[in-house]
């Protein structure tokens, strides 16, 4: 059998060469090389792979790691074969060949994922860490590059997933290739870690799930959750910054289960989130297969850190820090450490509880009281996004420019609670270059005035004209206990309004039928008082439609929704009830 293929050369004292034949380099990275090898006993090709010389004492280390991990036996999870050490004290770890390509290559290759194929995808990364969380074993260092493919977003063949790279962590850390950071080290790598093992908690199941739910939005995205010039200034994020949802970072819409499992999934405290991988594959699991792809999402350039899907600009920068730390924290192992966990522990597990970093000098966004309320300019987290709560728009313009508000710089402005008393600031967001959002929350039964509405409108269209290439205005969101009827007016001459919300139940047949030749993509009317005669006014209209939120309600029968969907066969059409509340 070797007569048919020589192979390729390896310094024979570094490789097991009376066993394995290599055929070809698979991979190469900070703890060693992987190489494509033909079994000379079984005939059969494997993975073998060689990490870097360690001690007499670090090699029994080493395993003892690889005994362990050798034990997990799960068809989501890369086997480990055989282990050892070359004459020379090389260790090597031989594993099962799974042709196929890793999620960062998908991505480069495909673009993003969808959620139908996303579901199947991380549905099975779940279950195979479920079994290896039953018998002990973490993997932390869950990351794209550590998920193996087959078949994913191709029509009529099974998905397969296999999940490599335990262990790596523990190696690293033998090998001396590990971050030194205040006296403790961190595995793992920055982009993908869980913010209870950064402030020095311990690890646990649900680190896991707050790890692999940074990799799914990644997947869903293109753009990780958060991601800052420096390593120190990622993991700042990921400890202090509320997670943002799927669609505040691409220009796409999300169906509301994935926006809320990755809600969960990403939630700050360990207690919050799914506290086990098998309670998280069974929510993932219960979503009804819905696609929401609004556009086939392009390749995403090889190599390219960006996005498919159009990120939003400065998507989680922040401010120049201490890039002698980059190198240093990035892991880039190729194993990560297996922990033990007792028999007795459900949800924590034995890692010692570490002391928090110091995040001193990192810039969080920006918080400023105001009256009773608060106004928040979340660009140094990257969202480039104003948020004001319980704010008068009338006091925030007076205080503004001394507090450094630059209405100008940002991309999306949202309200909750705010009294509109000043149409100044309605004329300042509607000159602002970059806004493609505007989100009005009134607290009931709070009133949305056309006269703010008119002087935003007026301001826009007048820096519409002035500046033709200027960024699309394209996403609003009007909620209120009343809105006047003049706003609907106003709303339906600005055709470049594509993602459309209108939450209140004083919209009804009329208002809609004002709307009926926006070319919108989406429509969210779940909270308004539309009926049959409502939706067949747009029976022949909106053509462009591709998602459509309508109320769960008498007025609005069977019939009329099946009509509608007849003659809108590419949108899709959700019934919503009053206490779950259509997300875009």
């Amino acid at each position: 059998m070797d007569g048919e293929d020589p192979g390729i050369e390896v310094e024979a004292d570094s490789f097991p060469l009376d066993r394995y034949l290599p055929l070809g380099e698979l991979g190469r990275g900070a703890s060693g090389t992987v190489y494509l090898c033909r079994d000379r006993v079984l005939g059969k090709e494997v993975a073998v792979k060689v990490l870097h010389l360690l001690t007499a004492e670090q090699l029994l280390l080493f395993q003892d790691e690889a005994r362990a991990l050798s034990k997990l036996e799960h068809h989501n999870i890369v086997s480990i074969l055989d282990f050892g050490a070359t004459d020379s004290g090389v260790p090597f770890m031989v594993l099962e060949h799974f042709p196929g390509e890793n999620l960062t290559e998908y991505l480069e290759r495909s673009g993003v994922m969808d959620e139908d194929t996303a579901r199947q995808v991380f549905g099975q990364i779940m279950e195979g860490l479920a079994y290896s969380h039953s018998r002990g074993i973490f993997h932390r260092d869950l990351k794209p590059n550590n998920f193996m493919l087959r078949n994913a977003g191709t029509d009529n063949l099974e998905v397969e997933v296999k999940i490599i790279d335990f262990g790596v962590a523990r190696v690293a850390e033998l090998s001396g290739r590990v971050t030194e950071y205040q006296g403790r080290t961190l595995a793992g790598t920055p982009f993908y870690m869980s913010p209870d093992v950064i402030n020095g908690h311990a690890y646990s199941r649900a680190s896991e799930v707050y790890s692999l739910g940074c990799v799914l939005f990644e997947a869903l995205t293109g753009m990780k959750p958060f991601e800052a010039d420096s390593a120190l200034g990622t993991l700042a994020l990921h400890a202090e910054v509320e997670a943002p949802r799927l669609s505040d970072v691409v220009d796409h819409q999300y169906s509301k289960h994935i926006e809320e499992f990755l809600a969960q999934c990403l939630e700050k405290d360990p207690e919050k989130r799914f506290a086990t991988m098998e309670e998280a594959q069974q929510r993932l699991a219960q979503y009804p297969s819905e696609s929401t792809g609004f556009f086939q999402a392009p390749k995403r350039p090889v190599g390219a850190l960006s996005s498919a899907r159009k990120p939003k600009p400065a998507v989680f920068l922040i401010g120049a820090m201490a890039v002698s730390l980059i190198g240093f924290l990035v892991i880039q192992a190729i194993f990560s450490e297996p922990e033990q966990i007792p028999g007795d522990a459900k949800n924590q597990v034995v890692t010692d509880s570490l002391e928090a970093l110091d995040f001193k000098d990192v810039e969080y966004p920006r918080q400023v009281n105001i009256g009773g309320g608060v106004a928040m300019d979340l660009s140094s987290s990257g969202l480039d996004r104003l948020s004001l709560r319980n704010v008068s728009l009338a006091e925030f313009m007076r205080v503004r420019q001394a507090e450094g508000f630059d209405l100008e710089h940002f991309e999306i402005v949202d309200m909750r609670a705010c009294v509109l008393d000043d149409p100044a600031f309605f004329e300042a967001i509607g000159s602002a270059p970059r806004l493609t959002t505007l989100k009005i929350e009134m607290t009931a039964p709070g009133t949305i005035a056309a006269g703010p509405m008119k002087a935003f409108f007026s301001s826009l269209d007048r820096n519409q004209n002035q500046n033709p290439n200027r960024r699309s205005f394209s996403h609003l969101l009007l909620a209120a206990g009343s809105i006047d009827r003049e706003v609907f007016d106003l709303i339906a001459r600005h055709g470049q309004i594509r993602f459309l919300e209108i939450k209140s139940r004083s919209f009804d047949d009329t208002c809609l039928a004002k709307l009926a030749d926006l070319p919108l993509r989406g429509l969210n009317i779940a909270m308004t008082g539309v009926s049959d005669a409502g939706l067949r006014k747009l029976e022949q209209k909106m053509k462009g439609l591709r998602r459509l939120f309508l109320p769960s309600s008498d007025r609005l029968s069977e019939k009329a929704i099946l009509d509608f969907r007849a003659g809108h066969p590419y949108c899709s059409v959700e019934i919503v009830t009053e206490e779950h509340n259509a997300v875009f």
